[in-house]
């Protein structure tokens, strides 16, 4: 194992299983099972995201440059999982396959998009991918959805939400 990898908790544990069972260690494994890179160069988490929507942008010949929303989720997406030294891209999606499916060409050009402006070190997967495509999903509905009132009601799982959503109702009525 390379002397690099911390010790924490869980490379602790791995080590006592790696141990326990005379497997070898690598350090790829336990990034891998870790899911976290050591990033060696900072992002520019502004230029990434003006980058990857310019590029999407083109190849979809849609207009997201105009979608001032769209930039500051994405970037705050982009600034969250960038600003740290390690990196925690080995995530899990449960929407990937239907996005991948029903959103194939958007889904292909963000790959490509994150490929040209990411350095060689950092790997992503396909859950990775997802989410910055719901990030131009979103985009695209709120285009398709322009001028048209919606009423929403949302529930909060715990209870709280809805409490305060019928108290202002009473309150309204009053």
């Amino acid at each position: 194992m390379h002397e690099k990898v911390e010790e924490t908790i869980v490379s602790s544990i791995l080590n006592d299983i790696y141990d326990l069972f005379g497997l070898a260690k690598f350090e790829e494994e336990f990034n891998y099972i870790l899911s976290e890179q050591k990033l060696s160069t900072k992002i520019n988490a502004r230029i990434l995201t003006k980058k990857v929507i310019q590029q999407v942008s083109e190849e979809m010949n849609e207009n997201f440059d105009e979608d001032s929303l769209l930039f500051q989720n994405l970037y705050t997406h982009f600034s969250m999982r960038f600003s740290k030294d390690h990196l925690y891209l080995n995530e899990y999606n449960p929407f990937e396959i239907d996005i991948k499916s029903k959103n194939d060409q958007l889904f292909r050009e963000i790959k490509i998009a994150l490929d040209n402006n990411l350095p060689d070190e950092i790997r992503f997967d396909d859950s990775f991918i997802a989410y910055v495509a719901l990030h131009f999903l979103t985009s695209i509905e709120r285009k398709n959805q322009l001028g048209r009132k919606i009423n929403v009601l949302y529930v909060c799982s715990t209870g709280v939400g809805v409490s305060s959503f019928i108290e202002q109702k009473n309150i309204q009525r009053s």
